[in-house]
């Protein structure tokens, strides 16, 4: 299993009416809360895509905190743990800071792949939707965060969690 087939198998699922998610309900589910249906959904939908793969991969991400679909708290904590990089690679996540919105990360993704200064990345609540996209790496990229590499792989017979899927 790998955490890009995962992202892929979500495109073109959309928000429903009143903006609430598959993602957003799920994380409610997990936090015990009724906040994030109709919240926006990018974090939500990163959290989601790593806990398919099971605790291991979901420890390696820092958990799965409700906190983290406020995606500036979850930068905050990949930094706060050297996990923060400047060099894409896929299967990174991936924070922006949009120009023109108060200061700090206001969206992520999850890289595909990287090809001179562009990337494809797969973000949630694009246009509504989650989909694959084509982004410059510029200015408003704040950085990258390793999470993969911590990731065990499953041990043979081993039971994962696989939460929502």
């Amino acid at each position: 299993m790998d955490i890009l087939d995962i992202c892929e198998s979500q495109l073109g699922t959309r928000e429903t009416a009143g903006g609430v998610s598959k993602y957003g309900r799920w994380l409610d589910q997990q936090a015990g809360t009724h906040m994030y249906a109709d919240a926006d959904w990018c974090g939500s939908f990163q959290m989601w895509a790593i806990a398919q793969g099971g605790p291991e991969w979901s420890a390696a991400a820092g958990g799965i905190q409700r906190g983290f679909a406020e995606v500036q708290v979850w930068f905050n904590w990949m930094q706060d743990h050297g996990r923060i990089s400047h060099t894409p690679a896929a299967r990174r996540l991936v924070w922006y800071d949009w120009r023109g919105t108060p200061a700090g990360a206001n969206h992520i993704g999850m890289v595909k792949s990287v090809s001179g200064g562009r990337m494809k990345v797969y973000e949630g609540n694009h246009n509504n939707a989650v989909e694959l996209v084509d982004r410059p790496i510029d200015g408003q990229v704040m950085g990258f965060g390793e999470w993969w590499s911590f990731a065990q792989p499953p041990v043979a017979g081993d039971v994962w969690f696989m939460a929502g899927r």
